[in-house]
């Protein structure tokens, strides 16, 4: 498992002098807190060695952690961690889910409960990772919509994740929900009316991915529940259209006429 990290940079401090010369030094920045690398991750998620087992024999279901990546995603000059998580059920059959883990400080971590990418849920597959400033910076592919063995039915995607407000967010190369709106995913079309929020999660309290707007007409994924809010709240990853460039996030499922 190797642990891959993002260098801390330095700040430029100007000074002006009464005479109306200016002298630019560089003064390190405040030392990056990178108590994370060396944080356990088993004590959190209850595994050993990178690995757990549920069950026996066969149909027994084996998660296995993949490579550690740090770089500061939130901004708070405390280095945060991606890892991923991938779940095999048994047989052939397996995905793969990315985490981010926020640092607090020597020996305080927290898990973020939210995936940036689920392989269940997004059927996305990360080639390669690399930590950039202010975040992490995906390399990955997206199924294309067809079930063929002879034919490459991937399309390659790149963007750069953080957090906001706790939550997953894509920063490049443009804002919104770190899932990917892409059409043959999204077979369920429906005319909307009225003013709606877009956010980056199926949360309430999720970043809004823009101000509420007005829209024509929405292409969206099967609806689904969090189990963790109360409640029967259903939600849709949709891309909007109609008064302006299209949006992509998360709408309620009542927002595009699904009860």
């Amino acid at each position: 498992m190797k642990r891959i990290l993002v260098a801390a940079g330095v700040a430029l401090l100007t000074l002006t002098s009464a005479c109306g010369t200016t002298d630019a030094t560089f003064r390190p920045a405040r030392p990056m807190d990178k108590s994370i690398e060396k944080f356990d991750l088993d004590t959190v998620d209850g595994m050993h060695d990178g690995k757990q087992q549920i069950g026996d024999g066969w149909g027994a279901t084996r998660i296995t952690r993949g490579d550690v990546y740090f770089a500061d995603v939130d901004a708070d000059n405390v280095e945060d961690a991606l890892t991923s998580y991938t779940t095999n059920g048994g047989g052939s059959s397996s995905f793969t889910d990315w985490f981010v883990y926020r640092g607090g400080g020597p020996g305080k971590v927290h898990k973020v409960r939210r995936p940036v990418l689920s392989g269940f849920e997004d059927a996305s597959y990360v080639e390669r990772v690399r930590p950039v400033r202010g975040g992490f910076e995906l390399h990955y592919y997206v199924w294309d919509g067809r079930d063929c063995n002879a034919c490459d039915n991937r399309v390659p995607a790149t963007m750069t994740v953080a957090l906001r407000d706790g939550f997953p967010v894509r920063v490049k190369p443009r804002f919104g929900a770190p899932q990917t709106c892409y059409v043959p995913m999204m077979p369920h079309t429906a005319a909307v009316h009225g003013r709606l929020t877009v956010r980056v999660a199926p949360d309430p309290k999720a970043p809004q991915v823009t101000a509420a707007r007005a829209y024509t007409s929405a292409r969206f994924a099967d609806p689904t529940a969090d189990p963790d809010l109360p409640g029967d709240i259903h939600w849709v990853l949709a891309l909007l259209s109609g008064g302006g460039d299209p949006v992509c996030g998360w709408v309620r499922a009542s927002d595009v006429g699904l009860s």
